[in-house]
């Protein structure tokens, strides 16, 4: 390292390589703009110098063994007239991007990746979104809820797994035993809700190091060919059981944030112990607008939502229009 160049435009690189940076058509001699304070004198090892400038002798190199580039100046700025040829070049030869490329071209790439590996109706997740329409056919009003497990006091998947893999824990909730499972999927055809997956592939990849510190400790590793759901983030619920045993207290309301609930931004969803009547999941809970979903069957769901009140009177409609 050595103190950098004087900050600004002017500054003259010569290519002395094109390389993949620079390409065929780019002029030898052209001005660049500089701001840093200091700057490398000497390139990493393997790497070839491609540009320099008075005060910077690898003012741009390369690897193309290992696909490491490295440039001292500002392409992206107006004060280097031909950075714009930089970066393209960067993005289309050395990234291996394609031009026509859209926001849209990316989306249907992933979901045909996606699709390619999971296979139709083979997806993995623990929660979905419905969607239901209302209105006119060329104007349809959409409405979302989200479905995940409903933790059922009378769970119809229980007494259908013939290993007792799914039980009830005395919190209430609907348990997963990952090893005790075998995949029979009764437990999934039982399920009103069909909130549950069978783990068709091997996601689970504990030999890769570059995922190493992917791996949440606290949470199961599940291997193929058993059933999984939501757990309400048990690994959660218990870390904060354990603190508040440590320092022997009750558990707080708000002290377990559930995952779907920690990432929601509009905070549409509370989750909290309904024996603590001044929780707010106990206050939600005893609204009126509270209601559950297939609740007919008597599968008595503790997950419940909160009804959503609308002004369908067509005049205040003809005036939102207007």
């Amino acid at each position: 390292m050595a103190a950098g160049p004087h900050a600004g435009p002017g500054l003259e690189l010569q290519v002395a390589d094109p390389g993949v940076l620079f390409g065929p058509g780019q002029p030898t001699h052209q001005p660049v703009w500089m701001s840093h304070f200091d700057t490398i004198t000497v390139p990493p090892t393997g790497a070839t110098v491609t540009a320099s400038t008075p005060d910077t002798p690898a003012a741009a190199f390369e690897h193309r063994e290992r696909g490491v580039y490295g440039v001292q100046f500002h392409p992206e700025v107006v004060h280097t007239p031909h950075g714009q040829e930089l970066l393209e070049h960067f993005l289309y030869e050395a990234c291996g991007c394609r031009p026509s490329w859209t926001m849209s071209s990316v989306i249907e790439s992933s979901i045909e990746a996606i699709r390619a590996q999971v296979g139709t109706g083979r997806a993995m997740h623990w929660i979905r979104i419905d969607r239901y329409f209302t209105g006119e056919l060329d104007r349809p009003e959409t409405v979302h809820q989200p479905v995940l497990c409903m933790h059922c006091e009378n769970a119809p998947c229980e007494p259908v797994c013939p290993v007792g893999a799914t039980v009830h824990s005395s919190e209430g909730l609907n348990d997963m035993v990952y090893n005790r499972c075998v995949g029979t999927r009764y437990c999934s055809n039982n399920c009103p809700y069909k909130v549950r997956r069978f783990n068709f592939l091997q996601y689970a990849d504990d030999k890769t190091p570059s995922l190493q510190l992917l791996h949440n400790p606290n949470v199961t590793v599940r291997s193929r060919g058993v059933m999984e759901k939501c757990t309400y983030c048990v690994q959660r619920i218990s870390a904060a059981r354990i603190q508040a045993k440590k320092e022997d207290r009750e558990i707080k309301d708000g002290e377990i944030v559930t995952a779907c609930q920690a990432v929601c931004p509009s905070q549409a969803i509370v989750f909290g112990n309904i024996n603590d009547p001044k929780s707010k999941v106990a206050a939600r809970k005893a609204s009126p607008l509270n209601y559950g979903l297939l609740a007919d069957l008597n599968t008595r769901p503790r997950t419940s939502y909160l009804a959503r009140l609308r002004n369908a009177n067509p005049e205040f409609e003809k005036g939102k229009k207007g």
